[in-house]
């Protein structure tokens, strides 16, 4: 009888477990360096998988295709398009291609935040080219009524070249979204 019940309560208390909630960062090199936001969270105790890479526009990137909402990740921190806007990829193509990828991550069950930096002011046409790519994105996400935000703790005083961020607005960014996500 003792072994019955020790048995019944082994069982109850690993299927009342509850996985901790995970996030997938999907990104640029903002999200793709060692010392990014995205590792300040993962060093915060929140499961962390990140598939960002330096470099990568929109059109670049495949979402795996065997990616789905599975209880242990179920959120989707998405942080791309400064690259297209750097390359002055025309708005419309770049809102195509992201569309593709939140329809893609809503049909697969993803809680989605797409994050845009604040102004970049280094260049003025830079600056033209990203609000034009954060715009046309901004459309999809409304349509799509997917959470958007302007990351309101970013300060270009806090970059290396102001996109890159150091490791203060990192560590800033971080927090904001572990804030925003309720981690």
């Amino acid at each position: 009888m003792k072994n019955l019940t020790l048995a019944l309560a082994l069982a109850l208390t690993a299927s009342s477990a509850v996985a901790e909630p995970g996030v997938i960062v999907m990104g640029d090199s903002i999200s793709a360096v060692s010392n990014s936001w995205s590792n300040v969270i993962a060093n915060q105790g929140v499961n962390v998988q990140n598939i960002a890479m330096a470099g990568r526009k929109l059109r670049d990137f495949s979402i795996p295709r065997d990616l789905h909402a599975d209880g242990q990740f179920d959120t989707v921190v998405y942080f791309l398009g400064i690259n297209d806007a750097q390359a002055y990829l025309d708005p419309a193509d770049v809102a195509e291609v992201f569309e593709a990828h939140m329809v893609f991550l809503i049909a697969r069950g993803f809680d989605i935040l797409v994050l845009y930096p604040n102004r970049v002011p280094i260049i003025p046409e830079l600056d033209l080219s990203i609000r034009k790519v954060k715009q046309a994105m901004n459309k999809v996400c409304v349509k799509h009524d997917i959470d958007c935000r302007t990351i309101p703790v970013w300060r270009s005083y806090l970059t290396h070249d102001t996109v890159h961020p150091k490791p203060e607005l990192h560590r800033d960014i971080a927090f904001w979204v572990i804030d925003v996500l309720d981690l």
